[in-house]
């Protein structure tokens, strides 16, 4: 059985101008040796919750939930650890494995490897006339760009008035940080405001990070910055108003995120 037989087909949208469905399938990995190798044969078709190894050539530490292949000649077959074994380099070595039925009789002396699947994928297309093609400059892979976008802004900036302060442009930015804090005795309230298509600006609630407490507005302000985190998904643009202010100045400063 190879690697690449055990995956699922998996959908994906059809390049222009061709029909059908990609089926990717995993080229044979690279297999790097555990330094150890089947010390107890196996039986084609019988269960197993675990194999045996011989004494290794270092002690190393195999966790659990990592994959490890037997290899016989041609034939493969992967497992998945159940628990961390560490190797013995003296005696044979029980590995764990989650229950699997013997795909061939492999024998004693047989290959036990983790695999490398960080390895190309060779993706395949069915062309008008049902035959699958390799994906080539003839049949090219939709490509999509992926960036992070991230804007950094300052609403407010050593403020000590009451003021709208600096607009943030949400544009597909999802998620804003920003901390809120002050200096020379600072007292004031800010208010966390949105504006839809509309261009009205309207209370939004942010979550103080600290606490998880819901606001609309903070009064909080001292020397030490106070976490603020809103999702602004859908909205046009974003406002930290100054909307009271008795004394000291007041920053608000953040980014937001794609």
């Amino acid at each position: 059985m190879s690697v690449g037989q055990q995956f699922t087909t998996l959908g994906v949208n059809t390049p222009p101008g061709s029909s059908g469905t990609f089926f990717p399938a995993l080229v044979d990995p690279d297999l790097t040796s555990i330094g150890a190798t089947l010390a107890t044969a196996l039986t084609a078709g019988t269960a197993y919750t675990a194999i045996t190894v011989g004494s290794a050539t270092a002690a190393t530490t195999i966790p659990s939930g990592a994959a490890l292949m037997l290899a016989s000649g041609s034939s493969t077959q992967l497992l998945l650890t159940t628990a961390a074994a560490t190797l013995s380099t003296s005696a044979n070595t029980t590995i764990s494995v989650s229950s699997f039925a013997a795909d061939f009789a492999y024998p004693i002396g047989a290959t036990v490897a983790q695999p490398n699947f960080a390895v190309p994928i060779r993706m395949w297309i069915a062309d008008s006339s049902g035959a699958f093609q390799p994906v080539a400059s003839a049949y090219p892979m939709p490509t999509q760009q992926v960036s992070s976008i991230a804007s950094a802004i300052v609403f407010q900036a050593a403020a000590g008035a009451v003021g709208n302060g600096a607009t943030l442009a949400v544009s597909g930015l999802k998620t804003l940080t920003v901390e809120v804090f002050g200096a020379s005795s600072p007292s004031g309230t800010v208010s966390f405001m949105g504006a839809s298509t509309s261009g009205t600006y309207a209370p939004i609630s942010g979550t103080r990070l600290d606490t998880l407490a819901q606001a609309t507005d903070s009064s909080d302000i001292s020397t030490i910055p106070v976490l603020w985190q809103f999702e602004i998904t859908g909205l046009v643009s974003v406002e930290i108003q100054i909307t009271a202010w008795t004394a000291g100045t007041i920053t608000v400063q953040g980014q937001a995120v794609a």
